[in-house]
């Protein structure tokens, strides 16, 4: 009996160690709301997001070539709406329901911040992916 219950102890503990350190992955929709690392889609840079003990949402873009970190921001509290989106440029966009959004535009690895505001057409300036899950009160014609 033993035996049987250090072989399940054994089977349960590598699901554990090797299933669940998986690194998170974008949804179907490429969308990411999650805490992690998520490589762009050239492989160039990644996404590095994290959850401080007073639930504020820091993310930062680090550059693979130089090791260097190029952008560090917040989205404010976990306890709101945030997600992101990398589209094929490499660049960023962010939305927060605490602080608006904004695209951390890619320009040869130099990144430059462009904020939104209410004059801003988003369904023609955002991608797909990323205008079609902004909350419906910010979606202007």
């Amino acid at each position: 009996m033993k035996t049987i219950l250090y072989k399940a102890f054994a089977f349960f503990s590598c699901i554990w160690l090797f299933g669940c350190n998986r690194a998170p992955a974008p949804s179907a929709t490429g969308l990411i709301s999650s805490p992690g690392d998520f490589k762009s889609p050239d492989q160039k840079y990644a996404l590095h997001i994290e959850i401080s003990p007073k639930r504020l949402v820091f993310y930062s873009i680090k550059d693979f070539a130089s090791g260097q970190i190029v952008v560090s921001d917040t989205t404010g509290t976990n306890l709101q709406r945030w997600f992101f989106y990398w589209d094929n440029e490499s660049n960023l966009w962010v939305h927060s329901s605490d602080i608006g959004g904004c695209v951390w535009q890619n320009n040869n690895g130099k990144y430059a911040k462009r904020t939104f505001d209410e004059k801003d057409d988003l369904r023609a300036i955002t991608p797909p992916a990323y205008y079609q899950n902004l909350p419906d009160a910010i979606k202007r014609p």
